[in-house]
């Protein structure tokens, strides 16, 4: 991102270069501190200054004034706060400031802070300098957040938004001889230190990030589901083992997210982790309601960003240890890969001879009501239609046939009858067996809770 520079120079030529730049603040007890902003925005260089009156001014003749009175003269406005320790070596170069430039050039400080508080901290410092307090209108005209803030102003016109580090002797015998010099425009933005970043605009609208994960309840939406780039993965409203599905994607395929889970967790913890009931909402709402609390207690949102395109396997891995230290803290609950022996169906060919071997012709795929077809379609096509249609079964279905050719092939509907299914797969010289097999399988088990919530 590149820096805002402006100049100095004669009000009917004043030029402001606004571009984007990076600022890190690293902020300490006794240095500049950030405070949360009544509103976001306020005067910009080159904008007219309204003459608004001034008032509680200490350490002067007077008590009041207008903006109006400093016409042609410099006007450098300097808030400032007395816990600020940076603002007081400001304020100590500014006082030597004024005094060598003398009625050309009045340095104003400001600060919100009142006069019970100010007056004593401004005698023990010995400033000749004039300082308002208590104020809330200069406050309203030029928002900010960091400290020293520094606003010049002439003839009734804002010429520069700096920090104190601008404020030197070479700096404003330009701006008084009107020959212009450079400066980084002082940038703001609202930042609640005690907020989350980048929720609700807090540090603006996040285009400066880098790096996040976030993981949330239920959205108030009827949407669920995932969504992934080569930098970035978003899962919203999905129960949990959906998320850590999604954290193993390279290992599982969609319709593996329910015969290939393995729950070894209290009933309690199960409870929060599957609704063991139908996943089908029915219109009525006494009927649905239990589903419809269940999801808004145990549905999640999760959300990561890098800073470049990563593998999957990388965006995976650090999701994983995402989900694993959080809901190791919420729930008590961590999920792994491992290799475990299962029930299962495995797809077998009963036959040396071969019924499956397409005739030819163009590739095609129908399926209705009363038949599911496949003309010279890859086998693997008819594997993975089987496991979709039956992942909701309790058996995850496994293809050890070996076949690897084109096929044409006809079966009854629905898929999921595996009784009719495996009758017809019979005239192919396939079937589907019971079987325990190692298979991959997520793991969802229990911890040793480190943290606990009050």
């Amino acid at each position: 991102m590149k820096h805002s520079v402006g100049s100095f120079h004669p009000p009917k030529t004043i030029l402001c270069l606004s571009l984007l730049w990076l600022v890190q603040l690293f902020l300490e007890p006794g240095k500049a501190i950030a405070q949360a902003l009544p509103t976001p925005s306020g005067l910009a260089v080159g904008d007219p200054v309204p003459d608004v009156s001034l008032t509680n001014i200490h350490n002067a003749s007077f008590t009041e004034a207008s903006l109006s009175d400093y016409k042609g003269k410099l006007l450098l406005l300097d808030f400032w706060a007395t816990w600020c320790a940076p603002c007081v070596k400001s304020l100590h170069k500014l006082d030597s400031l004024q005094q060598q430039f003398g009625e050309d050039l009045v340095v104003l400080p400001v600060t919100d802070e009142p006069l019970s508080k100010v007056a004593p901290f401004w005698q023990k410092r010995g400033w000749r300098l004039p300082t308002v307090t208590s104020d809330t209108v200069l406050r309203r005209l030029f928002p900010h957040q960091a400290i020293p803030h520094q606003v010049w102003i002439r003839d009734g016109r804002v010429l520069a938004i700096t920090g104190g580090e601008y404020a030197t002797a070479g700096n404003i015998r330009a701006a008084l001889a009107g020959t212009g010099f450079q400066f980084k425009t002082k940038q703001e933005v609202r930042l609640e230190k005690d907020k989350p970043l980048f929720v609700n605009g807090n540090g603006g609208p996040g285009e400066q990030l880098l790096y996040q994960s976030a993981l949330s309840s239920r959205l108030p939406a009827d949407i669920g589901g995932t969504s992934r780039r080569k930098d970035r993965i978003l899962a919203y409203n999905v129960a949990l083992p959906d998320l850590y599905f999604e954290a193993f994607s390279e290992v599982f395929r969609f319709h593996d997210q329910h015969n290939r889970l393995l729950l070894e967790v209290s009933d309690s913890i199960r409870q929060r982790i599957v609704w063991e009931g139908s996943p089908t909402l029915t219109g009525d709402y006494a009927t649905d309601a239990p589903f419809l609390n269940w999801m808004d207690e145990n549905m999640y949102c999760y959300s990561l960003v890098l800073p470049q395109e990563q593998p999957r396997e990388t965006l995976n891995a650090i999701m994983l240890e995402d989900l694993n230290r959080l809901f190791s803290q919420y729930l008590g609950i961590r999920g792994s890969l491992q290799r475990r022996k299962v029930d299962c169906l495995v797809l077998v060919r009963t036959s040396r001879k071969d019924f499956l071997a397409s005739k030819g012709g163009s590739e095609q795929r129908s399926v209705d009501a009363q038949k599911f077809e496949l003309l010279n379609k890859p086998f693997r096509h008819l594997v993975s239609a089987l496991q979709y249609e039956n992942k909701l079964q309790p058996l995850p279905i496994v293809d050890e046939t070996g076949y690897t050719g084109n096929i044409d092939i006809r079966l009854p509907q629905p898929l999921s009858d595996l009784d009719q299914v495996r009758e017809a797969l019979q005239d192919y010289g396939l079937d589907l067996r019971p079987a325990r097999r190692k298979l991959d399988m997520l793991v969802i088990s229990e911890v040793e809770q480190k943290f606990h919530s009050k």
